[in-house]
């Protein structure tokens, strides 16, 4: 997470978070999620985070009907407390465009991580890490979607963007030269495809 997402984090939600993403506990973190919905008042400030805590639950556990179930759940409550622009509304649509790309539909994962963008766009006019990550995301989808050149366009930009903003060696840049190097791979251009993949 990024700093300034850090920051809207409260203290009830992280003990979860940290259960979730640093400590691997799965099955905790859901635990934890689901009795933190069901004792909380529904409109208690947290509800939205707990819910895309609970699509990411079970994101981890591939259980891509229930995590679009909770993204959906909050991405709606966020829709109905907080600015259209807001980095929750951008990060709600975020994810529920990737569980659309990991359930094969391509065409409304890259919609929702359009509208993502487009709030990025706004949030962050130059470059930042989350609009890279977003970026890379689109980038990925073309991919699985099988247009090679929209990815490799999409990924080049958020290597780049991810170039001028991280510290190199970073794991994301590595990681962006790991999808190049996939794309280059695809397209029949190995000598490019093992130049980027050396990089990492």
């Amino acid at each position: 997470l990024q700093e300034d997402q850090l920051q809207l984090i409260s203290p009830l939600v992280s003990f979860g978070c940290l259960l979730l993403n640093e400590l691997g506990q799965i099955e905790r973190a859901k635990c934890y999620f689901s009795k933190l919905l069901h004792s909380l008042p529904s409109d208690h400030p947290d509800i939205s985070s707990i819910q895309n805590n609970l699509g990411n639950v079970y994101s981890a556990k591939d259980e891509l009907n229930l995590a679009l179930k909770y993204y959906e759940d909050a991405y709606r409550k966020r829709r109905s407390t907080l600015s259209e622009n807001h980095p929750l509304i951008a990060g709600s649509l975020h994810n529920i465009g990737l569980i659309y790309k990991d359930k094969g539909d391509f065409d409304r994962a890259l919609d929702y991580l359009h509208q993502s963008l487009a709030i990025d766009e706004k949030n962050y006019p130059g470059d930042h890490s989350s609009k890279a990550i977003t970026l890379q995301n689109i980038g990925l989808a073309y991919q699985s979607k099988g247009d090679i050149d929209s990815a490799l366009a999409w990924l080049k930009r958020a290597f780049h963007m991810y170039t001028r903003v991280l510290p190199a060696p970073h794991p994301y840049i590595a990681s962006a030269l790991g999808n190049l190097g996939s794309v280059y791979e695809k397209k029949g251009d190995l000598d490019r495809a093992i130049d980027f993949y050396r990089q990492r």
